[in-house]
């Protein structure tokens, strides 16, 4: 392990005295040690000197410590805005994508991505094996309640859903989970892994959505499809193939004017710059409240008889000699550019520099809760839930301390702690509970095995507490697992 030296550890008495220590010694000529000596005036001036070249010698400042952290290959995590799902009113029909949604305190928020009604959801029924149908629009949006539509009062149903109007436009349904269960849901990393089967089909004829952010209903997000072609109606039927081993689905609410919207203002009347071609051009930004989005900023330079687009880089002196790119300062308030040795040096012109979209966020500030916002310039309300995501940029220090968590955890397992952590952490799952035996080898005649064997029991979590694993439940579980043991270890859950 290394050892972190103490480089200041003398102050300006402690180097002075050492200094009058070694006179005798060093000039015995030299007899008149009082300050009035300018000998002792220039020994003095040094020792102060010396003090602080200790002090900075000693001092690993952010700049120092993000040079190292880049040869760990750590980067401070960028800023991220907040974003929120909004349910827009039946009366709009149409936005444009950056249309501006105004919440309280003046916090403004973007769509995404353009909004066009492609459907119209006008049912939502359990339909029992019976044909009893039940309309779960009625458990929606209500306090503490949801539905199970494949399991609706007792037995086993489907879930019916009925478009009308139908342009033959993809379709965008939003689909709101409640997830309440104890032991909560690890991560997805993988974005086709499911904890179960759900079959649709229109006709009786099944497809597959294009997109399934819910991975079949398992959390909250967006599933898109396209219809063949337009009609009056469509009935799109859900059916659980496979139900699986975790919690029961249950939705909170089903909605076609669901949109995603973000915590930005883009200002996109064009910003011109006339530049002097000189080195190290720093151009002011209009921005007074807020940050930019760096990595959203589309910024041009003059090329020519047009223009070609610069690239962000949050360090110039990383940039390589020539290289077209910018950086933004501390505060965001400018943006930077090289000196042809570290970054490109932008050339003399008039408008040689031109912002065509400028991204300004308030990142952890917009995190706003559940409310209401209006519709850019529209007498329009739409409701929105709570807003997350919305983060700073990361400091130097807190990736030091990010890096320092890293180091502290293994990748590999190699204790049976290791074990049972990684099973529980399983991405994916909800798994309850974990037990680890070396040693043991559930199929051996002894049940134990002179060779290396791990043997995981796991129990996937749901709304009673727990239950018992399927095969798809102990695959994952597995592959994960296996993925992490030592060479020569053999891996069993069960």
């Amino acid at each position: 392990m290394l050892t972190s030296l103490n480089l200041d550890d003398q102050n300006f008495d402690d180097i002075v005295e050492l200094i009058m220590s070694e006179l005798p010694r060093l000039a015995p000529e030299w007899t008149d040690y009082n300050e009035h000596d300018p000998g002792i005036t220039l020994l003095e001036l040094f020792a102060w000197y010396k003090e602080m070249q200790q002090y900075h010698l000693n001092a690993v400042t952010d700049a120092i410590l993000s040079k190292l952290l880049l040869l760990a290959g750590m980067r401070p995590l960028p800023e991220s805005p907040a974003s929120a799902t909004v349910q827009l009113p039946e009366e709009v029909q149409s936005l444009p994508a950056l249309t501006k949604l105004y919440a309280a305190a003046d916090v403004v928020f973007e769509l995404d991505a353009d909004y066009s009604v492609s459907a119209k959801l006008t049912g939502a029924d359990a339909v029992s094996e019976l044909g009893e149908r039940t309309d779960i629009r009625t458990y929606f949006n209500q306090p503490n309640l949801s539905a199970a539509p494949f399991a609706f009062n007792g037995s086993v149903s489907k879930l019916e859903l009925t478009l009308e109007n139908v342009t033959g436009s993809p379709i965008r349904l939003y689909f709101e989970i409640d997830d309440r269960c104890s032991v909560p849901r690890n991560p997805f990393t993988d974005a086709f892994q499911v904890p179960r089967i759900i079959e649709w089909s229109v006709n009786g004829v099944t497809f597959t959505p294009d997109t399934d952010e819910t991975h079949a209903l398992s959390q909250s997000g967006f599933v898109t499809f396209t219809p063949e072609k337009s009609a009056e109606s469509l009935a799109v039927v859900l059916y659980l193939r496979e139900k699986g081993c975790e919690e029961e689905v249950r939705l909170r609410n089903i909605s076609a004017r669901t949109v995603t919207a973000v915590q930005r203002r883009t200002y996109t009347e064009p910003l011109t710059f006339d530049v002097d071609g000189l080195p190290n051009l720093s151009l002011p930004l209009p921005v007074t409240d807020g940050y930019v989005l760096a990595n959203e900023l589309v910024l041009m330079v003059r090329k020519g008889s047009g223009y070609e687009r610069w690239n962000y880089t949050d360090d110039l002196n990383s940039a390589a000699s020539g290289e077209k790119v910018f950086t933004l300062d501390a505060k965001r308030e400018n943006v930077l550019f090289g000196d042809g040795e570290y970054g490109a040096v932008v050339p003399k012109g008039e408008s040689a520099v031109v912002i065509e979209k400028l991204p300004v966020s308030y990142l952890e500030r917009g995190n706003i809760p559940a409310g209401t916002m209006r519709i850019d310039d529209t007498e329009f309300f739409a409701e929105n839930s709570a807003a997350s995501g919305g983060r700073n940029t990361e400091t130097v220090r807190e990736t030091a301390r990010r890096l320092a968590k890293r180091l502290r955890s293994s990748n590999k397992c190699v204790s049976a702690e290791d074990y049972k952590r990684a099973a529980l952490n399983t991405p994916g799952l909800r798994v309850s509970a974990a037990e680890v035996r070396v040693g043991f080898d559930p199929d051996a005649p002894t049940e134990k095995s002179t060779l290396p064997i791990v043997t995981i029991s796991v129990l996937p979590a749901n709304e009673n507490g727990h239950g018992q694993p399927d095969s798809r439940f102990i695959d994952t579980v597995y592959r994960y697992l296996n993925s992490k043991r030592p060479i020569g270890v053999t891996v069993k859950v069960r």
